[in-house]
């Protein structure tokens, strides 16, 4: 928990509303592997880490709700009459994609106060958006007594995702965030919801997060284009094979039997869900005999994928994970996201920063750009903090 964030939380409250919040830790996620295999309908191995959006609630009598975001300096009002989607505040979005959500449901959500702050890195890849629709709806289930599951959240936060924010993502992040397990990853059937929690037992290793710190918006980004892209895949395969309702459960050979139809950048597009989606049954396998060396060797082999077959890496993050292989401590590197900037993922060996700080001196030399590090584990999912 962070205390700092917590008592900026409780004191924003204290003077702005009079009295003390409901608060909320909603952690970001990474991903070990199974990149953009969520929409598709495949397994992935995410888990919730130890940074959160912190969120402090409290019933209203206005006749709107008042939000204040004190990362962004900003506060904003909505009404649940009248929720539409901002494009100048753009980050209460996700606040009133929640709102309308609940509403759509048959549930009448009172006027409330929300103020919060995080130690995500916004725009890094990491989830920041699903960890703040989580903190909302889990907050709004108690302060109203919604009587809704963890399910039933998951579905609403994904909804607002696609639905105020523009953004067609899986199931993935929400999922991630809310269930997540401390020291575990999630193995999360997207298709069937099904999931196991998986010990992450690193030994002498560590994951660490390096930002590229190069802005993207994945609503501006071509990654809506990627989905349509799997979909059209998908059609083709299915005029042959009608009981293939997700392209993760297509085989390669299958694929294969349409690459004279498909354009390339479509075959391709499917190509990197299904190796990815092998991948993720090896790196399952891997974990269980603690085989970090492979799960290494499977990151690099992912970023491959996602660097030439689905086209979502950039020259940052190429360059982040190209210097990694200069080093014997460092098992695995891989772009984890949506894409188009934000973070690798990197399993190394601990107590190695000074290798971490050649990285990344060299990365700001030649992209003039300052990389940042974050060293992460994983962690539960969103709850109420007891802050007596």
């Amino acid at each position: 928990m962070n205390k700092e964030i917590t008592q900026k939380i409780q004191e924003v409250f204290k003077s702005e509303f009079n009295e003390s919040p409901l608060v909320i830790a909603s952690p970001g996620r990474i991903n070990l592997i199974g990149e953009h295999i969520d929409y598709n309908g495949g397994l992935v191995m995410p888990a919730a880490i130890d940074k959160c959006i912190y969120a402090g609630f409290s019933k209203s009598g206005s006749k709107k709700s008042r939000l204040i975001s004190l990362d962004l300096k900003d506060e904003a009002r909505i009404d649940h009459n009248k929720l539409a989607i901002s494009t100048t505040q753009t980050w209460t979005n996700y606040i009133s994609g929640v709102v309308d959500g609940l509403q759509r449901r048959g549930f009448e959500i009172p006027y409330f106060n929300l103020v919060f702050a995080g130690d995500i890195p916004l725009g890094a890849g990491l989830s920041s958006s699903a960890a703040l629709e989580n903190a909302v709806v889990y907050a709004l289930n108690e302060l109203f007594e919604l009587g809704l599951s963890k399910g039933d959240m998951i579905l609403i936060s994904q909804e607002a995702e696609h639905k105020f924010a523009g953004v067609q993502c899986g199931i993935m992040d929400q999922f991630a965030s809310m269930m997540g397990k401390e020291d575990h990853v999630l193995m999360l059937n997207c298709n069937s919801l099904n999931f196991e929690y998986l010990p992450l037992e690193l030994d002498e290793y560590e994951l660490v997060l390096i930002n590229t710190n190069v802005d993207h918006v994945l609503s501006d980004s071509p990654y809506n284009e990627r989905k349509q892209q799997c979909i059209d895949g998908l059609s083709m395969i299915q005029n042959e094979y009608p009981t293939i309702k997700q392209l993760a459960h297509a085989s390669i050979d299958q694929l294969k039997e349409f690459k004279d139809e498909l354009l390339p950048v479509i075959y391709n597009r499917c190509r990197f869900v299904i190796e990815e989606m092998a991948r993720v049954r090896s790196a399952k396998a891997a974990s269980k005999i603690k085989d970090w060396k492979a799960i290494g060797e499977l990151l690099y082999a992912s970023h491959r994928g996602l660097q030439h077959l689905y086209e979502v890496s950039c020259p940052e993050l190429d360059s982040l994970v190209d210097q990694t292989h200069e080093y014997d401590e460092i098992l695995g590197s891989r772009m984890m996201g949506g894409g188009f900037g934000g973070c690798t993922l990197n399993l190394i060996k601990k107590d190695s920063n000074h290798i971490l700080d050649k990285i990344v001196k060299t990365y700001a030399k030649h992209a003039n750009i300052p990389a940042s590090i974050y060293k992460v584990r994983a962690s539960n999912g969103t709850k109420i903090l007891d802050l007596n």
